[in-house]
């Protein structure tokens, strides 16, 4: 009597420690996930000041100095380094390393001069970054393409997937249209030697026409020479005006 009894005590207490196990198991799921979550947060907030400036310096209401700008950058690094597959970051990093670039010819980072160049791979690289944690992002592939076309001399090889790619995904998005539109007609030889990229520049062109980025499309089509090339898709009477008068003047003028 006393066996069974020790018996039934012994299997009892091996069911409640196992109907604990799935307890135990949900609360250290619960921790990892409050864990991860409060990572995630605190990365998205160092993120926060560094997309205001580049944002406000892009819409030309605060200036950046190479100090402020390696600031923002060391503010990103924390940020990758706690969430490395987040391609905002990696954009925005990607725009700082090109503002230095473009507007400081070397600075010091840890007492290390950096030159022009040096900002220039670092900044594709950063591109390149955010591309590959978010392939189907169409400002990052725009950004790209606008970052190759800078560059001196032109590497078309690089270009043109860079550009095929933001005219397949972003046809419809208005910040990747502002970039875009004065890239097709800048590039209008490398795209027009292709059936498809064509295809998706005549479509983008013929949206942009018919909102607030026509004034835009039809001064680049201008400034490069391209009104021509364009006419037939011209449907507004204003615009067909623009075009004639300015094919007019540049006919005179040669």
């Amino acid at each position: 009597m006393i066996t069974s009894t020790t018996s039934q005590q012994s299997k009892a207490t091996t069911q409640t420690a196992h109907s604990k196990i799935p307890s135990i198991i949900a609360a250290v799921i619960c921790l990892i996930f409050a864990l991860w979550s409060t990572l995630w947060f605190w990365s998205a907030v160092l993120t926060v000041r560094p997309e205001t400036v580049i944002t406000q310096w892009e819409e030309k209401q605060e200036e950046i100095k190479p100090e402020l700008a390696q600031k923002m950058i060391a503010r990103l690094k924390q940020s990758i380094a706690i969430n490395p597959i987040d391609a905002n970051s990696h954009l925005l990093m990607a725009k700082y390393y090109q503002w230095l670039a473009n507007n400081s010819s070397s600075a010091k980072t840890n007492n290390i001069n950096i030159s022009k160049n040096q900002y220039t791979a670092l900044a594709e690289q950063a591109f390149k970054n955010a591309i590959k944690h978010q392939p189907s992002g169409y400002y990052a592939w725009a950004k790209l393409a606008q970052f190759y076309s800078n560059q001196q001399p032109l590497n078309q090889a690089k270009l043109k997937p860079a550009l095929s790619n933001a005219m397949l995904l972003g046809p419809f998005e208005q910040r990747s249209r502002l970039i875009l539109i004065p890239l097709l007609f800048k590039h209008w030889s490398l795209i027009a030697n292709n059936t498809e990229d064509m295809a998706q520049a005549t479509k983008i062109i013929k949206l942009a026409l018919k909102t607030s980025n026509s004034l835009l499309t039809l001064n680049s089509a201008k400034t490069y020479q391209k009104l021509a090339e364009i006419t037939p898709l011209l449907t507004k009477q204003w615009h067909k005006n623009f075009a004639k008068k300015h094919i007019k003047e540049t006919a005179n003028d040669q």
